[in-house]
């Protein structure tokens, strides 16, 4: 995409495109603050030999220090504090799942959209 020849796009439809891009870029931050918040509540780094999240994010991800500090900081700031008390999963996981780990629950309200699906 990024060798594409933009200038056969008709104008409209590459304003089109320039806006679903932007609605993606957004999505894929949003995951990426919400892994950033998940190895922070893990607390992966100490064990990892890393004083921070944001060290262990820089080694791992091999990202500059100043973006690893911001997606700590988002997940920090827009993540709930509390880990759910049950297993949440992915709708491509939950729906008609006969695992017996989802046994007796209600899953109505932990339906979600599924990566890659």
């Amino acid at each position: 995409m990024r060798d594409g020849a933009f200038w056969k796009i008709g104008a409209d439809d590459l304003l089109t495109l320039g806006q679903e891009l932007e609605m993606l870029s957004r999505s894929v931050y949003a995951v990426k603050v919400h892994v950033a918040g998940e190895v922070d509540t893990q607390t992966m780094a100490t064990p990892r030999g890393c004083p921070s999240t944001a060290a262990l994010l820089r080694q791992v991800l091999l990202i500059s220090p100043t973006e690893a500090h911001s997606r700590v900081k988002a997940a920090r700031t827009v993540l709930p504090l509390s880990r759910p008390r049950r297993p949440v999963a992915p709708l491509c996981l939950l729906h008609g799942s006969t695992s017996p780990l989802w046994d007796g629950w209600d899953r109505s309200h932990h339906f979600r959209p599924c990566l890659g699906s």
